[in-house]
């Protein structure tokens, strides 16, 4: 695989290890978006992060039930409906919905920290979500 050194000395990829946690049980669709994620963040795309992340929402929502082809607020009301997002993970849901809104809407350059924040909302939601209630039925 090949490796850039930028003129400013970064090597892309830095590491074949992924940043953040993993988060077992995903689904393989699931699974591909929120390394997508982690993959884009680790190469400093992030407006890249938010666009998927936004996508790894509403694919969340279908893998859970909803149709396909719905408004990207319609997937975060049925998650909300279902208790997906339950009263305590609404705030950062809508933390994920409002970066995803500026950078989508307005000319501004996606900050790491935005970045950050969105791939560690979504691994606390994956993990709620996937892996807790798998771990609970060991």
């Amino acid at each position: 695989m090949p490796v850039i050194i930028g003129l400013d000395g970064k090597i892309i990829p830095q590491s074949q290890l992924l940043p953040f946690e993993d988060v077992r049980f995903l689904p393989e669709s699931i699974e591909s978006l929120y390394n997508e994620c982690r993959k884009s963040y680790q190469n400093e795309c992030y407006h890249s992060v938010i666009m998927v992340s936004r996508l790894l929402l509403m694919h969340i929502a279908v893998d859970k039930g909803d149709v396909p082809g719905r408004k990207f607020i319609q997937y975060l009301d049925y998650l909300e409906a279902e208790g997906y997002i339950g009263s305590q993970n609404k705030p950062w849901v809508d933390r994920i919905r409002t970066i995803g809104n500026t950078y989508t809407h307005e000319l501004v350059d996606a900050s790491k920290e935005d970045a950050e924040k969105e791939i560690l909302l979504l691994k606390q939601l994956l993990g709620n979500i996937y892996e807790m209630p798998q771990l609970a039925a060991v």
